[in-house]
């Protein structure tokens, strides 16, 4: 059984957005947004965690938030003022607005879908994939989120102004996929973020070099021995 999780900070939100992209997820996840009057959420959080027990359940709290995540996402998740939001293992979502008697029941049947169901709709509108990370281009978009994420899970909270990210860093052809697809990706994740904030660690499996600027390109991935 999942807990329902509160999102209430960009560090918070940086991990949902990671988890969302990630192309080894599989199942649904809700997310619920907050009314813009009182703040609460539109559908009751424990009457949709009590329907979809082993569905991942967010609920994250205000308009700032919300937005930022639809650009996080680009606009995968987009779920406002109580609205929610099914995202399938695809990368495909649904909005659902919770202003008529059977939204409840409709929300519960889109989240029991392990993919996106059929649409019913005269004029079906299909939502760009290219991001996705099933895509090289999507990869890229899914890397850049999940560097930052490793970098606040390596670094303690006590460094973070001195060893932070730097503005900008950019990667070979093809070394996203790499990434993507290896089995110890975490690894992976951590020896970039401490090459990114200046360390040199022993490990030499995650080549790299410097622009003329300073800022880093990452080459490819060694495959381990």
């Amino acid at each position: 059984m999942n807990d329902i999780i509160t999102i209430r900070d960009t560090a918070g939100l940086k991990r949902l957005a990671a988890r969302i992209c990630d192309p080894a997820r599989r199942g649904s996840l809700v997310i619920l947004s907050t009314r813009f009057r009182d703040g609460q959420p539109g559908f009751e959080p424990e009457r949709v965690h009590a329907a979809l027990p082993d569905t991942p359940l967010y609920v994250v709290s205000g308009a700032r938030l919300t937005r930022l995540l639809n650009t996080l996402t680009q606009g995968r998740v987009c779920c406002y003022d109580g609205a929610a939001s099914v995202v399938w293992s695809s990368g495909t979502g649904r909005t659902v607005i919770p202003s008529e008697a059977d939204s409840f029941d409709y929300l519960i049947r889109q989240a029991g879908y392990q993919d996106a169901p059929p649409l019913r709709r005269r004029h079906a509108i299909t939502p760009p994939v290219a991001w996705w990370p099933h895509t090289p281009e999507g990869a890229v978009r899914w890397l850049d989120l999940a560097v930052e994420v490793a970098w606040a899970s390596v670094v303690a909270p006590e460094d973070k102004n001195t060893r932070d990210l730097p503005d900008s860093w950019s990667y070979a052809p093809g070394f996203a996929v790499q990434v993507r697809d290896a089995a110890d990706r975490t690894v992976l994740l951590h020896l970039m973020v401490m090459i990114l904030i200046g360390d040199k660690p022993s490990s030499k499996r995650v080549h790299y070099t410097h622009r003329p600027d300073g800022s880093v390109v990452f080459l490819t991935v060694q495959e381990r021995a």
